[in-house]
């Protein structure tokens, strides 16, 4: 039976013309392309929205904004925060539509290799000086590119926000957030709907930007993000019952643990929502 053309998501296209895809995936979408027209019309449109989205944003200034600071980073003798937490909103990352958000985020990433080829090698260094901890960082669009949020800092309505972990040790985690409502949103994996699933594998390659900006909605109190993370493979929908479980106590949400076996261990960061 052949593969239908939508079977194959935009993310998923970016990724294979990003060399990016897992082997066995990587081959299923060339084996389809070369079959299909109407998915080869798609692939080239993603790559002109890239091509038309890196001409338009400075996304090149965000990476070395980010650069910057980590170069920041490795230069200082202090360690990495290591309690944090904070959350994430609706996809219109830099007043793009809706359609163009991920494509925003790819093309960062495309940004980072091509334009700052020794952008990996430097993440690896930082991770190294932080003790190859495992962590999230969380920056956030600011007039002259990015910087980075810490624990407790402020946060208002609109802010967008690049949400990256390191993995260091662990091999198999989530991101996902809760805010002032109770809500709980999932970023990695990407819209989770509480089935049975795997957690993720993570990468080993330094520092990860998670294909995507946030941009905060009107929920009050907090926005936190929480990084759940294993040196085994555990089930997604353990940690999704122990979320919703936190979130429905709004006295504790933003500063409680998730109730999780001993064997998954949390990273968390939590901006303080104002205005």
């Amino acid at each position: 039976m052949m593969r239908q053309p939508n079977d194959f998501s935009d993310l998923a296209l970016e990724r294979y013309a990003l060399g990016e895809l897992p082997p066995e995936e990587e081959a299923r979408v060339r084996t389809e392309l070369a079959r299909d027209a109407g998915l080869r019309d798609r692939l080239d449109a993603l790559r002109e929205s890239d091509r038309q989205i890196l001409a338009s944003y400075p996304v090149e200034e965000m990476a070395e904004a980010i650069r910057g600071k980590l170069r920041a980073e490795s230069s200082a003798p202090r360690g990495f925060p290591r309690e944090r937490t904070i959350r994430r909103f609706p996809p219109l990352a830099f007043a793009l539509p809706i359609a163009a958000t991920v494509l925003l985020f790819i093309s960062f990433l495309v940004a980072r290799e091509r334009i700052f080829p020794s952008y990996a090698s430097t993440a690896t260094e930082v991770t190294r000086l932080k003790g190859m901890k495992t962590h999230l960082a969380v920056y956030r669009k600011a007039a002259d590119g990015a910087e980075e949020l810490g624990d407790g800092q402020a946060a208002r309505q609109k802010d967008v926000l690049q949400i990256s972990y390191t993995a260091a040790e662990a091999r198999y985690g989530v991101i996902l957030s809760l805010d002032g409502r109770g809500t709980v949103t999932w970023h990695m994996p990407g819209r989770y709907a509480g089935a049975a699933l795997a957690a993720p594998a993570l990468s080993q390659q330094g520092e990860v930007i998670l294909p995507s900006a946030y941009e905060l909605d009107d929920a009050p109190g907090f926005e936190r993000f929480i990084l759940v993370y294993s040196s085994a493979p555990f089930d997604v929908r353990t940690v999704e019952q122990a979320a919703r479980a936190l979130a429905s106590k709004p006295k504790t949400a933003d500063t409680g643990s998730l109730a999780l076996t001993p064997a998954m261990k949390q990273f968390s960061i939590v901006l303080r929502k104002q205005g």
